[in-house]
């Protein structure tokens, strides 16, 4: 959050986490997630229960003019390409002919017992970066092309961990 302040606002300005930590007491032991809403002035916060979504089926969309670079309040061109996905649970966004991202979570797909992320993702989730620096994923370019040299699919973002969702490649829907 206090990179996207930096390139997007140049800002410096920091969330005061410890401010909002007394809301966190009262909440049962299902899951939820914050949500930070901010401009250049302007913080402000939403605690929402969790719920992990249940993806079985998932389609690729092509989308070659989408930018998401980070994780804004208006979500519209995503959720327009997520009307594209028929009867799939989610859609796997292909830029370009290259794989990217799915709607709500980075991707990795297994070859030969190693992961594999795309080396463009629309976003560059904390949770992708965590896991290439960790060495569990490696980026690089995936075509839709290629995608057929991959045996499985992981959907993860910071609240699915990686392994969590994960799919066969040939249950893909083109």
């Amino acid at each position: 959050m206090e990179k996207s302040l930096f390139d997007l606002y140049h800002s410096k300005k920091k969330f005061a986490f410890n401010a909002i930590q007394d809301h966190f007491q009262d909440l049962d032991e299902n899951t939820y997630k914050l949500r930070i809403l901010y401009n250049q002035k302007v913080f402000k916060y939403e605690i929402l229960p969790y719920f992990k979504p249940q993806i079985q089926s998932i389609k690729l969309v092509s989308a070659s003019t989408v930018f998401y670079d980070y994780k804004y309040e208006d979500r519209s061109i995503l959720n327009d390409l997520f009307l594209q996905r028929a009867n799939a649970d989610d859609i796997l966004i292909v830029k370009n002919k290259l794989i990217t991202d799915s709607l709500f979570c980075n991707v990795a797909l297994l070859k030969k017992g190693e992961w594999f992320t795309p080396q463009s993702p629309l976003l560059n989730g904390t949770k992708r970066s965590y896991l290439i620096d960790q060495k569990k994923i490696i980026p690089i370019e995936i075509t839709v092309d290629q995608l057929s040299q991959f045996e499985k699919i992981s959907l993860f973002n910071a609240m699915i961990e990686h392994g969590e969702i994960i799919l066969k490649t040939d249950n893909l829907i083109r």
